[in-house]
């Protein structure tokens, strides 16, 4: 039997509404930065200027990005204070973060910076005031696809100390459970903005490494039920689909994360959606999808187009069985993200939408049941019977075929 390769694609969007800032950080390349710097000349390279004012970074542009400057003892500049919820924080600079360089590239802020002997080049996209981003949606170029992991790799490659690994198995399902999944087209939606670095699961585990951790997991234990492994798709400011990938293939994309600003959640559910109902075949599989996220989808419209992409794809189901949606709320911080999801598994109906074929399960529910079981019994719970109950005679193992490629936008 020979499975279908594992195959990515991605797609960027700009902001729907007023930005100010937008930033990444990233691991510096000199050499790149040289051949830019000689073909481009930057405005005031260098650090100097007054007590708190150096080169581009004045005092203005400092308090724009929400962090202050200082020159240390041995009189290099460091980040000596960085305020929580602005661009600066939200482009991963941190207290004490020495700068190496600052230029301004057109609209766009570089600064180099060293931590802990690493160079890091955060960028901080700068816009004047009341400028805007035109709304519209480009499709990127398809994303190469990345070595994949040997077959014998080890499972435990989040770094996970004894005692986490040991809290991560607990959290298995038993296969006679799992397999009940296999009688669906599973996806994973999932959240990979910044926010999901929090470190506020069980046992100091980040966000990002607890759902990493359970998703291989719950891949492996599909795998002897499903030949053509699960759909993965990470999301921030844009997302990339990841098809038939394996318990390795997750592994290697939660490694290489790409934590950036923004939970733009509508354009992966409507690109979801969208794939799964152009299919016409009346033997599909019904969608089992689940988005994992740690809060309301940002900035706005998202959450109103989120509600609205929602109640639009109910009136497009023939009966409430072809398609659940679990929402899986990660983190305790955000208790109106958690409201705003947990509204959505309660009242959708009361939005205009057919049927309530949306569920949530919070973040203390998780904590004491894992994600694979929050699923399984969700799907226990609202499948009917005759697709998951267990059948009296074998069935003939078949292959279906499944389109692997993401149709243009």
């Amino acid at each position: 039997m020979i499975n279908k390769p594992f195959k990515s694609r991605s797609f960027i969007f700009a902001a729907l509404a007023l930005i100010v800032c937008s930033s990444t950080l990233a691991p510096y390349s000199s050499g790149a930065a040289e051949a830019a710097e000689s073909a481009n000349k930057p405005q005031n390279t260098f650090l100097n200027g007054g007590v708190t004012t150096f080169g581009v970074l004045t005092e203005q542009l400092q308090s724009d990005i929400g962090l202050n400057c200082k020159r240390d003892s041995a009189g290099a500049v460091e980040i000596s204070k960085v305020q929580a919820g602005r661009e600066a924080y939200y482009a991963g600079i941190q207290e004490g973060d020495k700068i190496l360089s600052a230029r301004i590239e057109g609209k766009e802020l570089q600064i180099g910076l060293q931590r802990n002997g690493q160079v890091f080049l955060a960028k901080l996209r700068v816009l004047g005031a009341g400028q805007t981003i035109a709304a519209k949606v480009t499709q990127a170029a398809p994303a190469p696809i990345r070595p994949l992991l040997a077959a014998n790799a080890p499972t435990n490659m989040f770094q996970l100390t004894e005692e986490q690994n040991h809290l991560i198995q607990s959290y298995a399902v038993e296969p006679k459970r799992m397999q009940q999944l296999a009688h669906y087209n599973f996806q994973i939606i999932m959240d990979r903005s910044l926010s999901m670095q929090a470190r506020d699961c069980p046992l100091q585990l980040s966000r990002w490494d607890w759902c990493g951790a359970q998703a291989a997991q719950i891949a492996k234990g599909l795998e002897p039920f499903v030949t053509n492994g699960l759909t993965l798709i990470p999301f921030n400011h844009g997302f990339d689909v990841y098809e038939n990938a394996t318990p390795h293939n997750i592994i290697d994309v939660f490694n290489d994360h790409g934590f950036k600003l923004g939970t733009y959640l509508y354009e992966p559910l409507a690109n979801r959606f969208d794939e799964f109902f152009k299919n016409t075949d009346p033997k599909k599989k019904p969608l089992l999808l689940v988005v994992i996220t740690d809060g309301e989808p940002w900035p706005n419209p998202q959450p109103e187009m989120v509600k609205a992409e929602l109640v639009n794809a109910s009136q497009h189901m023939t009966n409430p069985d072809e398609l659940i949606v679990v929402f899986l709320q990660i983190g305790d911080d955000d208790k109106h993200g958690r409201d705003y999801l947990v509204d959505l598994g309660a009242n959708l109906t009361g939005l205009g939408a057919r049927y309530q074929y949306i569920h949530t399960r919070t973040f203390d529910e998780l904590k004491q049941t894992g994600l694979a079981n929050a699923i399984v019994s969700t799907v226990e719970q609202y499948a009917p019977r005759d697709l998951i109950a267990p059948k009296e005679s074998k069935p003939t193992a078949k292959t279906s075929k499944v389109n692997a490629k993401i149709a243009p936008q």
